[in-house]
Parts: structure tokens; C-alpha cells; sequence
């Protein structure tokens, strides 16, 4: 199995077909076959447009050929909501804590306990369409938001290119961290070892209760209606930055679950008293 087997690439709104092609290549380079592309705006059940992204494939076909097209980021999320989330934006602003990508996986290294380590953690990358790159709304269920290293004028890569250095980067700081983390044993979720001593291993697959805080925010009366940044997205970005355990997820959800059903009374005794 390749370094790149558990990782992901995920295609938000694509416009150029040869574009998604030569992103299906560059994932058959370095061994990344599981490519997700969500409401391209291209017409995909078109026989001219499929055939011109396979012109882009060259190689790469039997990965564009197995693609999954979401129509949405939330249907997208109801199948396949688990894993840590890695989303790339040459942009500052609205809120977004934006991290060197190569920075942030050496810092992992340091972090043997880290699910992304863990060979059976769910790896995602998402990229944003070709003219704007990712919305607010699609950057918000990430984990992380990473800009990839760019040393010229223009900030900006090409989609297939950004999907190339992405994955290239990811694979190498993998393969710096196997050492430590190939002693696990395959399969098993063991142990790590951090200043010498053993410390648990996450469970590979991680999810995060997004209808349950926005439930929970709209019941204490938060205005959430703004597309640019709310209290809302403050509060994703806050804890998925920590790239929670699942056993956070389920305990953070319960505490969410009693409060709304706590102020749900609350709000039937003052109809009643009304």
C-alpha cells in the first residue's frame, strides 16, 4: 500500500475538464486514487466533456473514471463527513487561520499521536475551483486551511498543479513520519510514543457534530444568517483546528444534545406561562 492510499482529493466546483484530468495524473503519480468532485460546472454528463478530461488524464484515466460527483458540499459531508480535513487557500481574511502546509505536517511530526499518522485516518485534500478558489462555506468544515509554498509574484497554482505539490508534500512528510509509526504493527491502532514514553493512538476516523453546534447556537438565539463570519464559523474553525478525537466528537455532542433539550423546556414553559 502507497504512502497515499488513505488520502482523498477533493475538487470543489471545477470549470475546465482537461483541468480535472490532469489532476486524476497527477494523483496516479504518486499513487492517490480516490478523487471526489463536487457540483463541477462543467457538464459532466457530457460524452464531449468526459472525453476531454480523459485527454488530461493520460494515465491517471481509470481514477477519473472511478471519480464521485457530489452535487453538494453538504451531501458530500453526509457520506463521507469523517477524516481530517485539509483545505487550501492562497488567502487571508474573514477569519481564516491560514497555515504553511509543510510547516504544519513538520509540526505533526512532533505530534506521534496525531491521527494523521495513524493508518487508518481518513486523509482529505480539498481545492477550490479554478477563477476563485473555496468559499467561506466550504472552508468552514475543514480542519486545517493551508497555502502551499509559493517563492514568485503570483500566490496562485493551477488546480492540477496545486493537487501535484499538495500530495508531493503530504507524501514526504508521511514518509519522514513512517519510521516512528511503521513499529505499530499493520492495522493496529497501538501506541505512539512521545518523549520516549507510549501515549494512545486516536481511532482512525474522526467526525464533527456541525448540525448539533448550529441546533445548539440557533436555540440560544445567535444570528447566523451572515455568509462572511459569525459566531458560528468562529466557533468551527476554534475547535476544528485541534483536529478533535472522536471521543471529544461524542462528548462535545452530548453536552450539545442536553443543552438544546434543556433549552427546548426552557422555551415551552415560557409559551405556557405566556
Amino acid at each position: 500500500m502507497t504512502t497515499l492510499a488513505r488520502t482523498a482529493v477533493v475538487l470543489h466546483r471545477p470549470i475546465y475538464p482537461r483541468n480535472i484530468g490532469m489532476c486524476a495524473r497527477a494523483m496516479g503519480n504518486l499513487g492517490c486514487s480516490e478523487l471526489h468532485i463536487i457540483a463541477p460546472r462543467c457538464d459532466w454528463t457530457s460524452s464531449m466533456v468526459q472525453h476531454e478530461a480523459r485527454q488530461g488524464a493520460t494515465h491517471g484515466a481509470d481514477i477519473l473514471k472511478a471519480a464521485t460527483i457530489h452535487e453538494s458540499v453538504e451531501t458530500f459531508l453526509e457520506q463521507h463527513g469523517q477524516g481530517v480535513k485539509i483545505a487550501f487557500s492562497a488567502r487571508d481574511g474573514y477569519g481564516k487561520r491560514v497555515n504553511d502546509f509543510s510547516g504544519l505536517l513538520a509540526k505533526f511530526r512532533d505530534e506521534p499521536a496525531h491521527p494523521i499518522w495513524n493508518g487508518d485516518t481518513h486523509v482529505q485534500l480539498h481545492f477550490g475551483t479554478e477563477d476563485d478558489g473555496m468559499t467561506l462555506e466550504e472552508l468552514e468544515p475543514a480542519n486545517f486551511i493551508c497555502r502551499l509554498p509559493a517563492t514568485g509574484a503570483h500566490t496562485s497554482f493551477n488546480l492540477s498543479h496545486a493537487v501535484l505539490i499538495a500530495l508531493y508534500i503530504l507524501e514526504t512528510e508521511l514518509g519522514l513520519a513512517a519510521p516512528r509509526t511503521r513499529d505499530l504493527g499493520a492495522g493496529d491502532h497501538g501506541t505512539g510514543f512521545k518523549d520516549g514514553a507510549p501515549v494512545a493512538l486516536a481511532p482512525g476516523r474522526l467526525e464533527y457534530p456541525r448540525k448539533a453546534i448550529r441546533q445548539w447556537l440557533e436555540m440560544l438565539g445567535f444570528d447566523l444568517s451572515s455568509r462572511k463570519i459569525n459566531i458560528e464559523t468562529s466557533l468551527n474553525r476554534v475547535i476544528l483546528s485541534h483536529c478533535p478525537s472522536p471521543d471529544d466528537v461524542r462528548l462535545l455532542e452530548k453536552v450539545l444534545f442536553q443543552t438544546i433539550e434543556k433549552l427546548k423546556l426552557v422555551a415551552k414553559d415560557n409559551s405556557h406561562n405566556k
